[in-house]
């Protein structure tokens, strides 16, 4: 459909990229990655790590692979139900990887081999760990009501989960990547307080 120079329009199901040298400038009639359209589902977080572009959708992850300098070479090098997530701060990238967390658990993708054709080994590059797996029953796991916040703490190497960033209470778990565990705590605990009301986006100081 035409759109009027000014008007907004929303595509929830489409990847814009901008014209080469050109930033912030995208051709809506040919800079545009497809990669599922009409699934029901919108793209909720774009990541880039390394030479791919992480693009979530609310229940879906597609891991798209941008390393030809030619857009028309890029290509959808796996996708992942049940990984998306709802709102962009449930994703976090970090010099250990992106990580992000839903109702199903938390997640680490560090890339791997990097693919150049779509012939290739579909398993290598698809480097997903699910770091709450087998470490927390899904009946204490987090619940994914949209509110769901995360954080990385660089020089600790740790991973903060945030249940719900409306109110502050609920769950919240820290992972730590050097002993490979959890730590869990509710509103009481004194790990997070003073944790209640609203809490903005996570900031991270020196």
């Amino acid at each position: 459909n035409h759109v009027a120079t000014g008007d907004l329009f929303r595509e929830r199901d489409r990847i814009y990229y901008s014209a080469a040298n050109k930033f912030d400038c995208f051709p809506r009639t040919t800079h545009y990655i497809d990669v599922v359209r009409g699934d029901a589902e919108e793209y909720t977080a774009l990541v880039g790590y390394a030479d791919r572009l992480l693009a979530f959708k609310t229940n879906t992850l597609y891991i798209i692979n941008v390393a030809a300098q030619d857009p028309r070479e890029w290509f959808l090098e796996s996708q992942h139900k049940g990984m998306g997530v709802k709102k962009p701060c449930q994703t976090v990238n970090t010099e250990d990887g992106v990580m992000w967390a839903n109702g199903r658990g938390a997640y680490v993708y560090t890339g791997g081999d990097v693919r150049t054709t779509t012939t290739e080994d579909v398993t290598i590059g698809a480097d997903i760990n699910n770091i709450a797996k087998g470490k927390i029953s899904s009946t204490d796991w987090i619940v994914d009501t949209g509110f769901i916040g995360v954080s990385y703490i660089e020089r600790k190497r740790q991973f903060l989960v945030i249940e719900n960033l409306n109110f502050g209470g609920d769950k919240n778990f820290v992972y730590d990547f050097d002993s490979k565990t959890w730590t869990g705590s509710d509103v009481n605990s004194s790990t997070f307080e003073p944790l209640a009301g609203e809490i903005s986006n996570f900031i991270t100081d020196g």
